[in-house]
C-alpha cells in the first residue's frame, strides 16, 4: 500500500503521460485528489503516504467506526463504500488506488469500466491487491509487486498503455519522489 501513492505520483507526471498534477502541498494547501478504495491494511498505508505527501485523500471502506482513525490526518475524509459514492469520487480523482482484499475469496470489482471511462484524462489507477498466487519466494522485493503480478480483478481491456518496471526501477522512482518532496 505504501508504494501505490508513490508510483501513482510518478505516473501523474506529464513526462509519463499523466495530468502533471503534484501530490503535495503548495502554499499550505493540499494538491491532488487521491481516492483509496479499501480501509484495511493496504488502504491504511496508501492513505498515510498520500496524506503525508500532502494530497487530499478520500478513503472508501465498510468499517465506519474507523472514520475517526483515518480523519485524524490533515486532508483525509472517510466515506462509506457505495457504488454511487465511489463513482462520483473516481470521476474527480487524479489518482485512484484499489486496495480491497477479501481473505480466501476473489477481490470484488468495485471500480467498474464506466467509472474508469469517466476519469479525467491523464489520471492514474493503481491496483495493489494481489489477485493470484505469487511466484517463487524471493522473486520480488515487495509483496504484490513483481513480474508475476496481474490482479485477477484487473479489467485489462481498459488499459491504454502498460509499463514493465523492474523492482530496482520501482524503488529508484520511489526514492527519487521522496527526495523531491523533501521526505528523504
Amino acid at each position: 500500500g505504501s508504494m501505490a501513492p508513490l508510483m501513482g505520483a510518478y505516473y501523474l507526471a506529464q513526462f509519463n503521460g499523466g495530468r502533471g498534477t503534484l501530490l503535495g502541498t503548495v502554499l499550505g494547501r493540499p494538491q491532488g485528489d487521491v481516492v483509496v478504495v479499501g480501509d484495511g491494511v493496504v488502504g491504511t498505508h496508501a492513505c498515510h503516504v498520500a496524506a503525508g505527501l500532502g494530497a487530499r485523500v478520500t478513503v472508501f471502506g465498510i468499517t465506519p467506526e474507523r472514520a475517526t482513525e483515518f480523519e485524524r490526518r490533515v486532508g483525509v475524509r472517510y466515506r462509506l463504500s457505495t457504488p454511487a459514492a465511489i463513482a462520483a469520487a473516481v470521476a474527480d480523482a487524479d489518482l485512484v488506488i484499489g486496495a480491497v482484499l477479501v481473505p480466501g475469496a476473489a477481490a470484488p470489482k468495485l471500480i467498474r469500466e464506466s467509472m474508469v471511462r469517466a476519469m479525467k484524462k491523464g489520471s492514474v489507477l493503481v491496483d495493489v491487491v494481489e489477485g493470484r498466487e505469487p511466484g517463487p519466494v524471493g522473486s520480488w522485493l515487495v509483496e504484490g509487486i513483481g513480474e508475476d503480478f496481474v490482479p485477477s480483478n484487473a479489467e485489462l481491456k481498459l488499459v491504454a498503455r502498460g509499463y514493465t518496471v523492474t523492482d530496482a526501477e520501482s524503488f529508484h522512482a520511489a526514492r527519487e519522489l521522496l527526495r523531491r518532496e523533501g521526505i528523504l
